[in-house]
């Protein structure tokens, strides 16, 4: 976990899209490069995850977003968006890692 004093959102703040197992964390402040638009994402007491907003990203798709529980693989991360599409993506690659 990144930080410490993480703000949950809520349940009726995620997608319906987004596995039950999983919730959305907001980051809490640390040293280096942070923003209020960077997520931790946790199955449980587990942090398998991270949603950012990211001002160096690709035109267009600002949101990236990687499956940090899982060993390296292009197939962990991509560019959305928006948030909303970023956990969409997530959620998809987590729910079916074989599939892609």
């Amino acid at each position: 976990m990144r930080g410490s004093q993480p703000r949950a959102i809520s349940n009726s703040q995620l997608t319906d899209a987004m596995a039950p197992s999983l919730s959305l964390i907001r980051a809490a402040k640390r040293e280096g490069e942070w923003s209020a638009d960077d997520y931790d994402v946790f199955e449980g007491s587990r942090c398998v995850g991270h949603i950012m907003l990211r001002t160096e990203a690709r035109e267009g798709k600002p949101w990236f977003w990687t499956i940090t529980a899982r060993p390296e693989s292009s197939q962990n991360s991509g560019y959305a968006v928006s948030r909303d599409q970023a956990l969409r993506e997530f959620n998809a690659r987590w729910l079916n890692p074989a599939r892609f």
